[in-house]
């Protein structure tokens, strides 16, 4: 539980109006809140705690998480966020409420791997540049300790047992590409 205080004072909505989520002279959207816990904290967290924020999803302890999404988004969204165990792959798998619009995601998967280092994986709501695209629903992603984005490809899954098998499959080492996000 200790991860989050000091994190709290250097990440806050400010931030997002500096990286560039929300315009400096407005109050960021619902998505734009959604997509900065997706996007920036969860990923922050999970790299920069030194494993304090794993193991206390790990143990079941979710009070600070859905404290942060109830003051970014609303108690009821907090609420719907599920985090589970998934051992056989060393990592939690964090269900979030349906997206409504792209790039909010699905699911993130946080990994232990070695040296109490993490990597985290995002399926997102895919962005429909015609309309017409069939069978594109989602967006596999990495977050990698640097702060970087990368993207691994559009799929057609919506189910939480589909992304964990996709994500087995990665073996590319969790380096960033220039992204704009």
């Amino acid at each position: 539980m200790k991860w989050l205080l000091p994190l709290l004072l250097l990440l806050t909505l400010s931030d997002a109006r500096a990286s560039g989520v929300a315009p400096a002279d407005k109050e960021p959207s619902t998505a734009q809140k959604i997509q900065y816990l997706q996007h920036r904290l969860i990923p922050g967290w999970a790299h920069q705690t030194d494993g304090a924020f794993f193991r206390d999803l790990s143990a079941g302890e979710l009070t600070q998480l859905r404290a942060i999404a109830t003051d970014l988004v609303s108690a009821d969204y907090a609420k719907q966020i599920e985090v589970t165990a998934v051992p056989q792959q060393q990592g939690l798998l964090l269900t979030f409420p349906q997206p409504n619009v792209p790039p909010q995601c699905f699911f993130i998967f946080i990994q232990q791997r070695e040296n109490n280092t993490y990597a985290v994986y995002t399926y997102e709501k895919a962005f429909s540049v015609t309309g017409l695209e069939s069978g594109r629903v989602g967006v596999v992603g990495s977050w990698p300790a640097d702060g970087g984005h990368a993207n691994h490809g559009t799929r057609a899954y919506q189910d939480a047992e589909s992304f964990l098998k996709d994500i087995a499959t990665l073996s590319r080492p969790l380096t960033s590409v220039s992204d704009s996000r």
